[in-house]
């Protein structure tokens, strides 16, 4: 049970655009290792570059800008749910720093067809909020069916957000399993 919720861990990683900070392509290891150390390579790159911050609702958000962000935020869910590549791709930034966009569109094509994942949001806000950049916090139940088998997890997540001519751009995810 534990390798299960390994993997599960493992394919929460995949959208959390993790695929495309991983340079090494070798064939000869197996995908569920080249995801291990994608996510392992992240998860440090993630905690050498971002501030964490705190988990309070944003208070300075106007309400128009909140509305948007957590609209991209269901589109974005939406999007990966239904396995729809183009919504999904049309939702990340192609200026991100913690992604290369092609990287990161062959990758999410390759889970959305090999796989079946389901994310439910339990809880969203709107964190942080400057002009130009949103962090919005998730708790999310992520369900994996894979052989007629399912496992479900619940983790937290951070989406981090950048408006590009006038419209929020997913920037970069942190996110955390929990229990």
């Amino acid at each position: 049970m534990k390798w299960k919720k390994l993997i599960g861990l493992v394919i929460l990683g995949i959208f959390l655009l993790a695929a495309c900070s991983n340079n090494n392509n070798s064939t000869d290891k197996k995908a569920s290792d080249n995801q291990k150390q994608t996510v392992t390579t992240r998860e440090k790159a993630v905690s050498k570059t971002t501030v964490q911050p705190s988990l309070k609702e944003a208070q300075d958000i106007p309400a128009a800008e909140k509305k948007a962000l957590l609209a991209v935020t269901s589109q974005y869910i939406k999007a990966f749910n239904e396995k729809n590549l183009d919504a999904y791709m049309e939702i990340i930034s192609k200026n991100s720093k913690s992604f290369k966009y092609d990287k990161e569109k062959a990758y999410t094509k390759k889970i959305f067809d090999t796989m079946d994942i389901k994310m439910e949001p339990t809880k969203t806000s709107v964190i942080g909020y400057k002009p130009n950049d949103a962090n919005v916090y998730m708790e999310l139940k992520t369900t994996v069916t894979e052989k007629g088998e399912k496992l479900i997890n619940t983790s937290r997540q951070i989406n981090t957000y950048h408006k590009e001519n006038g419209q929020w751009k997913l920037t970069s995810i942190m996110a955390m399993e929990t229990k």
